[in-house]
């Protein structure tokens, strides 16, 4: 017999059109100008140019929503300090993880010598643990706490990106090499399950979506942002004979989990869900 979802009652309301415009073009043009800084600089005129109208697209965005009847996005969620901590924390390590499999690939083949094959194996590790991780955070969640297990989940992340900047491994993998994938991965997992359930854990009726949805936008913000600054940093410090340099690039990831970790140690205030807001999705 066919079975399908329970049909729910709709709601009242329209789609914000502007809203969806104003941050859709806020985000591709941050990052158009992240990536223009990593070909022409930080001062050229794409650079400026592209950077000025996203933000200015932010402002945009910020102001439809407050006079929208049906916001995309009702602003009273980031009121909620647990909900900005967690969407911050995904935006960051968005950035780490997009990154990682941009510069991890080219790192261990032009600096280690690996062949392309021998390189995907080698992350093998890091796949494995995201999902050991992920199954691990809810039972930590559960047993301290998900405002103690995010700082946890983010000192491991921190961890694995330090071992991989300061790593001096050559001519192929190791298992130093493998101790910094592990770490990496487990972090990974944690970090990123633990902040979605801090995310969303105190939805209101009809809102678990919304919230959902904002830290799968705050993810991928995050890795377009993350990497085209990252890419700039790194390309532009970049010595003779080197097209990246990749020291600067871990390190780099490693500064923006930091950056997480000193956020999640700040103690959060709750505030109860607007029902009005949820009403309006």
């Amino acid at each position: 017999m066919w079975r399908s979802a329970p049909s729910a009652p709709g709601r009242p309301g329209r789609f914000d059109l502007p809203g969806a415009i104003a941050v859709t073009v806020a985000i591709s043009a941050l990052a158009l100008g992240m990536v223009a800084a990593a070909e022409a600089g930080w001062d050229a005129p794409g650079t400026v140019a592209g950077l000025a109208a996203g933000l200015a697209a932010l402002v945009a965005f910020v102001t439809v929503e407050r006079r929208s009847a049906h916001p995309l996005v009702p602003l009273g969620v980031f009121r909620r300090g647990p909900v900005v901590l967690a969407n911050v924390v995904v935006l960051l390590i968005g950035g780490t993880l997009t990154s990682l499999f941009f510069f991890l690939p080219q790192y261990q083949q032009e600096v280690l010598g690996m062949s392309p094959t021998a390189a995907g194996t080698a992350q093998l590790p890091i796949a494995v643990m995201i999902i050991v991780g992920s199954a691990a955070a809810p039972p930590l969640a559960k047993r301290i706490g998900p405002a103690r297990a995010l700082p946890v989940a983010l000192v491991v992340l921190l961890a694995g990106f330090v071992w991989l900047a300061l790593d001096r491994t050559a001519g192929g993998f190791s298992l130093t090499l493998l101790g910094a994938f592990v770490l990496i991965g487990a972090g990974l997992g944690l970090g990123a399950v633990t902040a979605t359930a801090m995310a969303v854990r105190d939805s209101a009726e009809g809102e678990s979506g919304l919230l959902s949805g904002l830290v799968n936008a705050a993810q991928q913000l995050g890795g377009a942002v993350g990497l085209a600054a990252l890419a700039g940093i790194a390309i532009g410090t970049a010595g003779a004979g080197e097209d990246i340099a990749f020291t600067t690039a871990f390190l780099g990831q490693a500064a923006l989990i930091l950056i997480a970790l000193g956020l999640s140690l700040v103690p959060t205030v709750k505030t109860r869900p607007d029902p009005a807001s949820a009403g309006t999705r």
